[in-house]
């Protein structure tokens, strides 16, 4: 028959795991682990880290859902306790200069039974890694910097285009025996002088060729 202090201990151990349990439920990963290295509160600083970026738990439980359902497809079925560690694994690895400089383990244990720990290597060892990360993403917005700018139409462009059709219609919707072909240029048209023309197309002449002189000089085909 047990003792009561003996049964006092049992008691309060199990108050205490539980409490343990439970608050390891709660943090910001929701799952229990632990973690060795050679300085200090390890597991606290990593915990941290997620909770002062909530953007490393969104991509967490991204990883944490893609993993499951890659598992589910494989016919696998891994534990989520399986799962919660791959995924905390890679957020730390893909994340490595906002966790532990150093070397460190990171333990789960199962709840139906059997263990994973995986090494994460010190930033050092990471570091050509990071650099490599670094340039990638830097070259991405570099990328898509360009890709705005090559989306963009050219304003000069498409005003003098405006103003090369402008001038085309104007010439043959007149009816200019001189009119613009594709090889013609303003400048000889306003130097030809229209044959057999009469007073009354002299007006519409000269208001045509008019109206190019200015299309021309605005698009800076002719001199000032």
């Amino acid at each position: 028959m047990m003792s009561a202090a003996l049964l006092d201990n049992f008691v309060a151990l199990t108050v205490l795991r539980s409490s343990q349990k439970a608050a390891d439920e709660n943090n910001a990963l929701g799952f229990n682990f632990s973690v060795t290295g050679t300085s200090g509160d390890l597991k606290a600083t990593i915990l941290d880290a997620f909770s002062l970026d909530k953007g490393l738990v969104k991509q967490f439980r991204a990883n944490f859902e893609r993993i499951m359902k890659d598992s589910a497809a494989k016919g696998m079925n891994i534990e989520p306790s399986n799962g919660k560690h791959n995924a905390l694994v890679e957020t730390i690895i893909a994340n490595r200069e906002a966790f532990p400089p150093e070397e460190f383990k990171i333990y789960t244990k199962f709840e139906s039974g059997g263990s994973v720990e995986t090494t994460i290597p010190s930033r050092a060892a990471m570091m050509g890694d990071i650099f490599k990360k670094k340039v990638a993403e830097k070259q991405e917005t570099y990328d898509a910097a360009i890709a705005v700018r090559d989306a963009e139409p050219d304003p000069e462009l498409i005003r003098l285009d405006a103003m090369a059709k402008v001038v085309k219609s104007l010439v043959l919707d007149a009816n200019d025996p001189h009119a613009l072909d594709e090889s013609s240029s303003a400048r000889l048209i306003l130097q030809q002088k229209p044959s057999g023309s009469t007073e009354e197309s002299q007006p519409a002449d000269a208001a045509v060729k008019a109206a190019i002189r200015s299309y021309a000089a605005t698009a800076a085909i002719l001199p000032s």
